[in-house]
């Protein structure tokens, strides 16, 4: 860095020579990256000083995290209570401490880390404005090499998520508004891309899944007996959708078919070609003989 430096000063001295403007110049230009060179210099002895802190901290962690598990192994049992009496493990989260003589016992609660994980309510709340950009991206600007590297049928939950979150508030606009929504977007979607088999089959199983889920957790003694507690727990309290699951259902039977169409179109030119190979290949046996 004192050589660098050095030169700087040099390079600022020459600066202040008679020289014709080429020359004064380039030695301005050097002298810049003389004194941007120290100060680079500078930086890395920095960088390096903050590594060594760094590395030291962590290894004083280290050795004070290996002296206190030491002074733990140093009771019996490896528990500070273990010398008054036995401790048994207990499946509610607690641990039971009964004295040797059997004379007292009481329980206290495991460390916060040990702790249940949170339960989760399984909604998706959204601002009432947010509606049309939560169906765009989800739906229609949703490609199908986008959705596969997601949880398959992702939209079909989402927008189950946001169904519960509005029969939780019991809005009966807002979640009709969100299913018309939803629908007119899966149309739209399919419209873009009327002939592309990928898109289509996407939009046919998050349709069907999203047709599942609403017969799932529309309360209906018929679905409810097959879910578990927790799932009959979250099923829609305040609103009847059988209108829309019949209109999804519609959606769907009219996509397979698009589906097969699409499907079909892309088969026959090679079942022709199979059916018209053996031929071939009998004409030619004949012509040469």
């Amino acid at each position: 860095m004192l050589i660098f430096s050095g030169v700087g000063l040099l390079l600022v001295d020459l600066t202040k020579q008679n020289l014709d403007p080429k020359n004064k110049a380039l030695v301005q230009a050097l002298a810049s990256q003389a004194d941007l060179r120290a100060v680079i210099d500078s930086q890395d002895k920095i960088i390096k000083k903050l590594r060594r802190q760094a590395k030291s901290s962590a290894s004083a962690g280290k050795s004070s995290d290996d002296e206190s598990g030491s002074r733990k192994s140093d009771t019996p049992g490896g528990s500070p209570m273990a010398g008054r009496g036995n401790i048994t493990g207990s499946g509610s989260g607690t641990n039971s401490i009964v004295a040797s003589n059997g004379s007292f016992g009481y329980q206290y609660r495991k460390s916060s880390s040990n702790q249940q994980p949170q339960v989760y309510q399984g909604m998706l709340s959204y601002a009432k404005s947010d509606e049309q950009a939560l169906i765009r991206s989800l739906i229609i600007e949703l490609k199908p090499v986008v959705a596969a590297t997601m949880t398959p049928c992702l939209p079909a939950f989402v927008l189950l998520m946001c169904i519960r979150h509005c029969d939780h508030l019991n809005d009966d606009f807002r979640v009709r508004s969100l299913l018309h929504e939803a629908i007119n977007g899966v149309k739209k979607a399919i419209k873009k891309r009327y002939d592309d088999a990928e898109c289509v089959s996407l939009w046919l199983s998050n349709c069907v899944q999203l047709l599942h889920l609403l017969k799932q957790y529309s309360g209906e003694e018929i679905y409810m007996s097959k879910n578990t507690e927790q799932q009959n727990q979250q099923c829609l309290r305040n609103f009847d959708l059988t209108e829309y699951r019949n209109i999804i259902n519609d959606l769907a039977i009219q996509i397979y078919q698009n589906l097969v169409r699409i499907l079909d179109g892309k088969l026959q030119p090679m079942i022709a070609l199979v059916e018209y190979a053996p031929t071939l290949s009998l004409t030619l046996s004949v012509d040469s003989h």
